[in-house]
């Protein structure tokens, strides 16, 4: 059921989308109007044109022909022409207004709380906006623009039919209403359709991907699951279209109703005028006119019903676009942190949206030139606690404070977002090209010799002399050209996207987890002076590499139960000796 704030909001979401579209591609807007008033101009053409023809025909006065010939042939090509225009100019139209609003759901979007973005509920929203809503701003325009044209027509060819006969007016002008209240009532079913099978269009979407895409390839073809996969996609397929079916068919029926309306306004016109012209009321040349018109008219209302209803359709959508690019805790990138300081955690608590608490309470230092590392084992929040300390969660409890100053809301989040720089064991693998990898989202770049340095750095200073086109070389396989390149070697980008960036703090999350044994040993050989002086936040399952930590945080069910340095936990005899003697035994297989 809409609200009434809803439907009194449907005026206002119908002007902002045509204000949208008229800012976005201003040129082709303003071209699209004028053309709808040729349109108009051209539907009272033919209008007269017939008249002015009938008339000469059947008055038997005689005259020529050649102007009223001229004048109907002109019209219609006029018509069809100013048609033509308007459909290609509406392309433009909805390229333009596409890349405006998408730049502002991304804006949005790409700076929500990880906590926000990792739940099913963005999923779908964002599934929503992606399927329905993005399109939505430019189908209101164009919406409004052939009800624009629909209404100019339709003033046009009753101002013709007044002159004929004006009783015929109201017949088919009123013949609209239960029309449009009809294309209203059609509307209001799609975004409930849309909402209530969101969830499985996602996941069949998802399932297919998992058939024909890169990432699953090597599993789906070892576990033999492609036959299984399939038949699910069949079936979330065969579901989604039992629903679609039954929204099929409630559009049909108010196609059908909106169709009869029309129709039966038509006839009732035409029933008018025969009955005039028996009554001696009406010539026959007038007769003919009156049909001609009255024949336009119908069409132009019917037009500017499907207009009315199209708009109406995308209104809830439209709302739900407004209220995303709208949200106000998505807040803008923040300025770093002074140079120099020290990251306090203090009872830091966070729980995920499903309820579960995975840190409960946890304090954690890291000042300048250190290296402080968290172990424990899986499930105990090291990642999570992590992500915390880059500012990439809010935790649900405690707070962060720099150099003593706290780090208060989303502002002070943000900040301390944009001093640390992040290497993940989950890394994003940006099919770009290899310098963009590096430097992505740097604003000035580094230069190219910064870019070869710290490549080098990460132990792949050979990849541009043996990549063509050096860092300007795509990589990835799923665009042309583009030369694919093993784990460790994404991995070690990943880290190198760390390096580069002017940060404070570098957290780095598993950052080796792809390498070989050597490969890790010469990276971390001099955690300190791979980090260039900076902080040092490393969270590692390979205990090997720890004894490098000025200090070790070890977690169990989100809480820290043992601190020190290596030496000083092995002589502890707690969780930190037990974890490192099991993995130390799995390389001692002497006996």
């Amino acid at each position: 059921m809409t609200s009434p704030a809803a439907r009194r909001s449907r005026p206002r979401l119908a002007r902002e989308a045509v204000a949208l579209v008229a800012r976005s591609s201003p040129r082709a807007f303003a071209l699209v109007c004028a053309l709808q008033v040729v349109q108009a101009a051209a539907a009272v053409g033919v209008v007269a044109a017939g008249a002015l023809l009938l008339d000469r025909l059947l008055s038997g006065a005689g005259g020529s022909l050649l102007l009223p010939v001229a004048l109907l042939v002109g019209s219609t090509a006029a018509s069809a022409v100013a048609g033509g225009v308007v459909t290609q100019q509406q392309r433009l139209i909805a390229e333009d207004t596409s890349i405006v609003v998408w730049r502002d759901v991304a804006a949005v979007a790409s700076r929500l709380d990880l906590r926000e973005v990792e739940t099913p509920q963005h999923a779908d929203a964002v599934e929503r906006l992606q399927g329905q809503a993005l399109g939505r701003p430019h189908q209101i325009a164009g919406a409004a623009l052939s009800l624009l044209g629909g209404l100019l027509t339709s003033f046009a060819l009753t101002g013709a039919l007044v002159v004929v006969q004006p009783l015929l007016v109201p017949v088919l002008l009123l013949g609209g209403v239960p029309a449009v209240l009809v294309a209203r009532a059609a509307g209001r079913t799609e975004f409930g359709f849309s909402r209530r099978w969101t969830q499985v269009f996602r996941t069949r979407a998802y399932v297919r991907r998992l058939l024909v895409e890169r990432p699953a390839a090597k599993e789906v073809r070892s576990l033999a699951a492609q036959d299984e996969l399939g038949a699910t996609q069949e079936a979330l397929g065969t579901r989604y279209r039992q629903g679609l079916r039954r929204q099929v068919r409630r559009r049909e029926a108010y196609a059908v109703l909106t169709a009869l309306l029309s129709a039966a306004a038509l006839a009732a016109a035409l029933t008018a005028i025969v009955l005039l012209v028996r009554r001696g009321s009406m010539t026959l040349a007038d007769a003919g006119a009156a049909v001609l018109a009255a024949r336009l008219l119908s069409g132009q209302v019917d037009r500017a019903v499907t207009a009315a209803g199209s708009a109406l359709e995308a209104a809830p959508f439209l709302a739900e676009l407004e209220a995303f690019v709208s949200r106000r805790d998505a807040t803008p990138a923040g300025s770093p942190l002074p140079a120099g300081g020290t990251l306090a955690l203090r009872g830091v608590r966070f729980t995920y949206p499903t309820g579960e608490e995975v840190l409960h309470g946890v304090d954690l230092g890291v000042g300048p030139g250190q290296v402080v590392a968290l172990v424990g084992e899986n499930g105990s929040g090291k990642s999570t606690l992590a992500k915390v300390a880059a500012g990439l969660l809010s935790p649900t409890a405690g707070g962060a404070a720099w150099d003593g100053t706290e780090l208060t809301g989303r502002p002070g989040r943000e900040r301390l977002r944009a001093t640390v720089s992040c290497a993940f064991q989950d890394f994003a693998r940006f099919e770009l090209t290899l310098r963009e990898n590096v430097v992505l989202g740097l604003d000035p770049p580094p230069t190219d010799e910064a870019v070869l340095a710290v490549l080098d750095q990460v132990g792949l200073g050979d990849l541009p002399v043996r990549l063509p086109g050096g860092l300007d070389a795509p990589v990835g396989v799923t665009f042309d050209s583009g030369q694919d390149l093993s784990g460790g070697q994404w991995q070690r980008l990943a880290l190198a996207r760390a390096l580069v960036r002017p940060t404070r703090l570098l957290v780095l999350d598993e950052p080796t987890s792809a390498l070989d044994p050597r490969a890790e040993h010469d990276l971390f050989r001099d955690v300190r002076a791979m980090a260039g002086g900076r902080a040092v936040l490393l969270v590692s399952h390979r205990y090997t590499n720890l004894h490098l930590a000025d200090r070790i945080h070890v977690l169990a069910d989100g809480v820290v139960v043992e601190s020190g340095a290596h030496a000083d936990l092995m002589a502890a005899g707690g969780l930190y000796r037990e974890l490192y003697r099991l993995q130390a035994a799995g390389y001692d297989v002497t006996g």
